[in-house]
């Protein structure tokens, strides 16, 4: 179930857009529980995105429009939410999500799998 309480530790999603040229991304991010912050927390102060805009927005954060989209109750409403909008969006030449779906659109559990994977692979 998706909602808004972004001052408790949650799963959420995120929504920016850098200002220069409105090119916009949406995300979502669950490493913040590991890390007992709440996304209001974690978003643009720990966590700045795995975007391709996460280095500028990092360096330039004035430069972007930053919203708390929701807040999930677990990681699988989570990622179900992600995938129904980015499947919706890809198509815009506007949003830097254009990866996710020529990438990961014939498998749309690959972004859940990629992490999990991430996270058993010790250096």
């Amino acid at each position: 179930m998706k909602h808004k309480k972004f001052n408790e530790v949650k799963p959420y999603s995120y929504f920016i857009r850098r200002k220069s040229d409105g090119m916009k991304y949406v995300g979502v991010r669950y490493k913040n529980v590991s890390l007992n912050l709440t996304p209001e927390e974690d978003f643009g102060k720990v966590y700045f995105t795995s975007g391709r805009l996460r280095k500028d927005f990092k360096n330039n954060p004035d430069n972007y429009e930053i919203k708390l989209k929701y807040t999930f109750d677990d990681i699988e409403s989570m990622f179900e939410w992600e995938k129904r909008v980015v499947l919706r969006i890809i198509k815009y030449k506007d949003w830097s999500n254009q990866g996710w779906g020529k990438n990961f659109g014939e498998n749309p559990d690959i972004g859940r799998l990629i992490s999990e994977g991430k996270y058993k692979v010790k250096p």
